[in-house]
């Protein structure tokens, strides 16, 4: 998927992020990792929920490269909070990470999934009230059949301890 750089916001350091992170409450946020681990890249969020498994309070579900199977899930818990991650094109360097307005993504249609983000999030948003907040994860290569570069990989264990910081088991309340 692309996005347009004009306006979305770039997380130069994770501080932003972790601070954006710490006034959730994980017993109200939902977390959906997206993205296609057969794809290079694009297993970002996969990556994610493998490295998260068993670590949260909060719910966490891997959509994989069909996140509308998860609309109905979302919407039955009504969380406050959604968190959304999937590799990204903002064209930043390879395992960057920034906050994403979803009327930024160019393409309606992403190539590695069969709706898009935006789609999800817009029919989600007019069944529920939800913070939403998309994480994006820019890739290096999504090539058939290809390993996630190091960057995204040290990317996605980085967005893991933050995860985990903010709604971790042993999350103090």
């Amino acid at each position: 998927m692309q996005v347009r750089t004009e306006h979305q916001t770039l997380t130069v350091s994770l501080e932003p992020l972790a601070h954006r992170l710490k006034s959730i409450d994980p017993l109200s946020t939902l977390i959906v990792c997206i993205g296609n681990d057969l794809k290079g890249d694009d297993a970002a969020g996969p990556l994610l929920y493998e490295a998260l498994r068993g670590r949260l309070k909060t719910p966490l579900f891997n959509a994989a490269a069909v996140p509308e199977n998860y609309v109905q899930t979302v919407i039955r818990r009504a969380p406050r909070t959604l968190i959304l991650v999937d590799a990204a094109d903002f064209n930043a360097p390879p395992g960057a990470m920034a906050v994403l307005d979803p009327a930024d993504f160019r393409s309606p249609m992403p190539s590695t999934h069969l709706g898009s983000p935006a789609t999800f999030i817009n029919f989600i948003r007019r069944q529920i009230p939800v913070d939403i907040l998309f994480i994006g994860i820019q890739p290096k290569s999504t090539g058939f059949a290809r390993p996630p570069c190091p960057e995204v990989a040290a990317a996605v264990r980085a967005l893991a301890d933050l995860l985990v910081a903010a709604c971790g088991l042993e999350h103090a309340d």
